[in-house]
């Protein structure tokens, strides 16, 4: 079994080949690929025979020796990353800061993304125009209060209660709602609310 990253767990089978994945497969199942490339039966054929051809280009003795090669000089390696990284701190981080700075949509995403890592939930990719699509659907508003405009988004069910990163876990809210409701469910942050409102 594969966890494909947009759908879940299926047999390896389902994915296509990439040669320079550690596993030697896509992130993505083949379903969803051709959900991608759009359901066209040329198109499909096509992208099956790039991915084809990608697998073939480097041999599998060549990226077995490479394997090898790899696993002997592991330490070695990551040494010498670590060293490049300490050397080169400021002007990654700079660049770092320059691409969340003009990305600020992405970098809010991958961060959440981390988050829901962190806490050891189920992740699922959650597009750009999939966020977009929800935040239109609440007309730009927060999805509790329908008062204020929207300035996080909020995982109905806590990350840190099993809540699952997707679509269908998040909600625009505003930023004193966030706040609030925390790792609360939604029903144990309307009872806190009717408290403090007392």
């Amino acid at each position: 079994m594969k966890e494909c990253r947009s759908c879940g767990p299926k047999p390896r089978s389902e994915f296509y080949a990439r040669p320079d994945s550690p596993d030697g497969l896509r992130n993505t199942c083949k379903a969803c690929v051709i959900a991608r490339v759009g359901q066209s039966p040329s198109k499909v054929a096509r992208h099956e025979a790039a991915v084809e051809r990608k697998a073939n280009r480097v041999p599998a003795d060549t990226r077995a020796r490479l394997a090898a090669w790899y696993q002997a000089n592991k330490e070695n390696r990551l040494r010498q990353a670590a060293a490049w990284n300490r050397k080169n701190r400021e002007s990654n981080r700079a660049r770092s800061l320059r691409w969340q700075r003009e990305n600020p949509e992405k970098a809010a995403e991958a961060a959440r993304r981390r988050r829901a890592v962190k806490c050891n939930s189920d992740v699922r990719k959650v597009s750009d125009g999939d966020l977009r699509r929800l935040v239109g659907r609440f007309r730009g508003l927060c999805a509790y209060c329908q008062a204020r405009p929207w300035k996080h988004f909020d995982h109905v069910i806590p990350l840190s209660r099993g809540g699952r990163h997707s679509i269908g876990n998040l909600l625009p809210a505003c930023q004193d709602c966030n706040q609030q409701k925390h790792a609360k469910t939604v029903m144990e942050w309307m009872m806190w609310r009717h408290r403090h409102a007392a």
